[in-house]
């Protein structure tokens, strides 16, 4: 923060400079240079350790720093955890960053192997002091994706994230519970170059053994008015799901794959086959909203009103695929029979084990003539 200047005929040269607003009262202008204060004393500072710094926010590149660090409390005076910790800076004009990362163990060595250290994450500054401070949360843990190189060749990146069941330790007020979506998980990471492609139910492997997907993303509070990317940190909402087959948990990284629709059907050796009129093209999801299926028998392309009887089964994670009960399908999906052969389907539930599959069939001369589709429940 600037200093502040009196340009007033003030007899006493500690009026003179100070980085206190002008609002405050003049009595507080007890301090000529902060900056040689904290110099003067800093080598007699309790708590001082050589941690590590990021170089700048997404570059994963530290640097070693000398900073003193501090229990973190609430207003009554009870340490919040071990997991916060208030970091003191030597510099008073320096500014840190919301999101930039820190690395360091709680035995505060500096050449302990890389995997007892922990990734730290700045959620909280202090711009308005005399000093400079800022509140860093301990990463408990990762969230695994894929990402694409430029030629095209998939790598996995293991993001350190804040996972908490609140945002009592996250908020900007650090000690106050913050007002959120209703979700079973709240993550925090750094918004760089990984985390700013999350999406709305991408799938995740938290811990080791759970998967959630995301219900919703706060990306949007700016450190600046009119700069909208320039954000620290982002907030990630979780709901915790059913696992699929071809979940990783060996590499921890979830199936997130794009849907593909596969059509068989039987009889077309004969005169007759099943369309479907409507839609014209069979999406690779199930939507919230309801979508209208008009299958028609076409016999020598021209077609009939002959009946059309559908039947549709949501598939488990099981190998290979098995119906789940109706009771649980009518949980996930709603069928409706409409005027002639026509029907429509609506997503319920998200469902990430498997896929809804639908027949439709007709038979005609003894001859099975059937249709046949999957469709995804995972989409939103």
């Amino acid at each position: 923060m600037g200093k502040v200047y009196d340009t007033t005929n003030r007899p006493n040269p500690y009026n003179l400079i100070s980085q206190t607003p002008r609002n405050y009262v003049p009595q507080n202008y007890w301090l000529k240079e902060i900056q040689d204060k904290v110099d003067a004393d800093w080598d007699y500072r309790p708590n001082r350790a050589l941690i590590e710094q990021e170089t700048a926010i997404g570059t994963n590149q530290f640097v070693p720093l000398e900073v003193v660090l501090q229990t973190v409390k609430t207003d009554k005076g009870v340490p919040i955890s071990d997991d916060w910790r208030r970091v003191v800076f030597r510099d008073v004009h320096y500014q840190c960053p919301l999101g930039l990362k820190f690395k360091f163990s709680f035995q505060y060595d500096i050449d302990e192997p890389e995997e007892n250290k922990s990734i730290w994450l700045t959620t909280n500054r202090n711009t308005g002091g005399a000093t400079a401070s800022a509140i860093i949360a301990r990463c408990n843990g990762t969230l695994g994706s894929e990402y694409l190189d430029a030629q095209g060749i998939t790598h996995y990146h293991y993001e350190p994230a804040v996972q908490t069941k609140e945002l009592a330790g996250v908020n900007i007020v650090y000690n106050q519970t913050a007002v959120s979506q209703s979700s079973d998980l709240t993550v925090i990471v750094q918004h760089n170059e990984f985390t700013r492609k999350y999406y709305v139910n991408q799938r995740f492997i938290v811990g080791y053994d759970q998967v959630y997907r995301i219900q919703a993303i706060s990306k949007f509070a700016s450190n600046r008015t009119f700069v909208d990317d320039d954000l620290g940190t982002i907030i990630l909402y979780f709901e915790v799901v059913q696992k699929s087959e071809y979940d990783n948990f060996q590499t921890r990284i979830a199936y997130n794959q794009k849907e593909s629709v596969v059509v068989e059907e039987t009889g077309t050796e004969t005169d007759y086959q099943i369309r479907l009129d409507e839609p014209s093209v069979i999406p690779e999801t199930l939507s919230n909203e309801p979508l209208i299926f008009k299958p028609v028998v076409y016999a020598s392309g021209v077609s009939t009103d002959t009946p059309v009887v559908t039947t549709y089964q949501l598939m488990n994670a099981s190998s290979p695929p098995q119906p789940v009960d109706d009771s649980v399908r009518d949980k996930y999906v709603k069928f409706e029979q409409l005027e002639g052969n026509s029907f429509s389907l609506q997503k319920l539930k998200f469902y990430p084990a498997g896929n809804l599959e639908v027949t439709c069939k007709a038979i005609l001369e003894g001859v099975d003539v059937t249709y046949k589709f999957n469709i995804s429940l995972r989409g939103l």
